[in-house]
């Protein structure tokens, strides 16, 4: 499996599978640190205002902001793993609770998938993959079903196989829900996505992004500091200065 940050989340507390237990670094939001610690994982590093938890103890290097910001708790985390050079990001407890923070979750999502990298979201019974111009693999799940949406205006050249509904080649647009309640017809279902369509998003940005959801039917200066993570990848991003030890 590839190399990948575990972002651990404040919506519903849900569980990690076993093999995603096992990341490069971990790093929990707000009170995402107390999800953590209810399913046994131990941050490397904790952002967020502390607006829905108090602080954490000591043993676990903190990254306290101003709660008046740009970004949430979330996007900072996974603002922090593009500065570690992670290309894999899992967040978990991404889902439930209140529907904004759901939305900016998968906003975050498609912020991530822009800058290449390919994401995993999960919650209580719905898994999300969020990625652009590349393949993804679905092992069949008894009991669920298969949607895929665009996050962007528009998403070309997107082909479903191995499902009930299968399609080759279409356009997905995010005014139109084309793509949902799908159903495995084997062992597995393949998502492609790999044309490029211009919009009017900034140059440098990815045009697309693909949402592939599975469901079970039944700006302020901020604090200089330093985490674990970056010793263990041995970087040190240049946003950040890091504390003499």
């Amino acid at each position: 499996m590839e190399e990948f940050c575990l972002i651990i989340s404040g919506g519903e507390l849900s569980g990690i599978p076993e093999e995603l237990r096992r990341p490069a670094c971990v790093i929990a939001c707000d009170r995402g640190w107390q999800h953590a610690a209810a399913l046994g994982i131990k941050p490397d590093l904790v952002v967020g205002d502390f607006d829905s938890s108090p602080l954490p103890d000591a043993s676990v290097p903190v990254h306290k902001v101003p709660s008046r910001k740009d970004d949430t708790d979330t996007m900072l985390a996974a603002r922090r793993a593009l500065d570690m050079g992670f290309q894999s990001i899992v967040i978990g407890c991404a889902f439930g609770g209140r529907l904004d923070h759901t939305l900016a979750n998968l906003q975050t999502a498609a912020f991530l998938a822009a800058r290449g990298a390919g994401v995993r979201l999960l919650g209580k019974d719905t898994e999300a993959f969020a990625f652009t111009g590349r393949t993804r693999i679905l092992p069949r799940k008894a009991g669920w079903s298969l949607s895929v949406f665009a996050l962007s205006d528009t998403c070309e050249g997107v082909s479903i196989r191995g499902a009930k509904y299968e399609c080759e080649k279409i356009s997905l647009t995010n005014a139109f829900p084309l793509g949902v309640s799908n159903v495995w017809d084997g062992p597995a279902a393949s998502i492609i996505q790999v044309t490029p369509v211009p919009n009017t998003r900034p140059k440098g940005l990815a045009a697309r992004r693909c949402l592939a959801r599975v469901r079970d039917i039944n700006q302020p200066v901020y604090e200089p500091f330093w985490s674990p993570c970056d010793q263990k990848r041995n970087v040190f991003p240049q946003r950040f200065k890091c504390k003499k030890a």
